[in-house]
Parts: C-alpha cells; sequence; structure tokens
C-alpha cells in the first residue's frame, strides 16, 4: 500500500491459492438414513482388476484447482477531480476427474477448465461548485477453454483415451460503461428558465 505522491497513490494485490483432494463418495438417500453403516462409506482406496469395480477407485475421483489473481489501484487527485483506474487479471487451472461409464464401459471423465479474465475499471469524478459528475468504465477480456476428455479402465488399472466429449471456447470482450451526475437545484431552475426564454425568443411558445 502506497501513499500519495504528487497525487498519485498506486496499490497492488495479489493471491495464490491451489487445492487437489480426492473426492468423497455420494450417498444415496437409503444411504444417507442409515449412517451407523453407510458413515464411513468412500471410494475404493486399491485398484480390483475389474474396470466396473475400478470406476469408483478414489484416484479416479479427484480435483486439483490452482487460482491466480493480481489486482492494482492508482488514485489519482487534482483540485476539482480525481480518477481511479484499477486494471486486474485472473488465471483459474482446474483438472477434475471423475469415474462414469464412458460410451457403455467403464471408464474416467476429465474435464479441464482454463479460464483467463483481463480488465480494467476506471472511473473519473469532478466536484464543481455547481455541478457533480461522475462517469465509470470496465472493459474485461474473458477467454474460456473448457473441455472434456473420455477414458475406458482397462483391466490392469491403467487407462486408454476414448476421445474428446466436450469442448467450450470463448473468447469475449464485456463492456460496461456507467455515468452520473448531480446538480443544484438553483442550477436546474436557471437552465430550465434560460430554455424557457431561448424557446420563447423562437416563437415556439
Amino acid at each position: 500500500m502506497g501513499g500519495y505522491v504528487n497525487g498519485i497513490c498506486p496499490d497492488a494485490n495479489g493471491s495464490y491459492n491451489t487445492i487437489h483432494h480426492y473426492k468423497y463418495s455420494s450417498l444415496s438417500y437409503e444411504q444417507a438414513k442409515d449412517l451407523d453403516d453407510y458413515y464411513k462409506y468412500d471410494f475404493n482406496g486399491a485398484l480390483t482388476g475389474i474396470p466396473g469395480e475400478d470406476m469408483f477407485y478414489y484416484k479416479f475421483n479427484e480435483e486439483e484447482h490452482t487460482n491466480c489473481d493480481f489486482f492494482t489501484s492508482i488514485n489519482a487527485h487534482g483540485k476539482d477531480f480525481s480518477v481511479v483506474i484499477k486494471p486486474y487479471i485472473t488465471n483459474e487451472d482446474a483438472t477434475i476427474r471423475d469415474g462414469a461409464n464412458i460410451q457403455n464401459q467403464p471408464g474416467v471423465q476429465k474435464r479441464t477448465r482454463d479460464i483467463v479474465r483481463k480488465g480494467v475499471v476506471s472511473q473519473i469524478s469532478i466536484d464543481l461548485s455547481m455541478i457533480k459528475a461522475t462517469a465509470g468504465y470496465h472493459f474485461e477480456q474473458s477467454d474460456m477453454d473448457i473441455y472434456t476428455q473420455n477414458y475406458w479402465i482397462q483391466n490392469d488399472g491403467s487407462l486408454l483415451y476414448r476421445g474428446c466429449g466436450l469442448r467450450f471456447l470463448l473468447i469475449q470482450p464485456i463492456i460496461i460503461l456507467s455515468m452520473m451526475a448531480t446538480v443544484p437545484i438553483r442550477v436546474l431552475f436557471m437552465i430550465m428558465t434560460a430554455g424557457r426564454l431561448l424557446i420563447h425568443h423562437n416563437g415556439l411558445l
């Protein structure tokens, strides 16, 4: 966090986190009602050599997420105005694996998400003796690459690639513009009066 130097104050923040965990097996309604027997029910702890059972192997049901975010803020102040500029970039990488039936065979579906968002939020405010106005602008570029890959489970526990199931690719800009102004009542009265005089002078009333 920096202080103002010649009316300008920069600031920067960032965050990074990553998580890798194995999923918990879901319970059916009947199992959830009988927690005495199913409280520790979970995925299989070892491969069995039977693909129909190995789709419930815990290492075939896992996910990993990595998020990285960086934000900056630049504030500038003058006698009658202030400007704020906030550029940012965020990145998400995720890999999720689930045991599932793939093309009528026991398998694993792997989902990958690669999402990058870059943008800037800006605002300018003017505070004059008669008028106060604020205008804002938000631009964001989103790059999303989301896809799935399918695998069959072999008897030895290896995975045989069976192709890409779904792919979603998006590159899209987002633009938001906002503006607000406040004017004292006496100024509005002066503007309305001047407008009526101008209209009357031109014979429109």
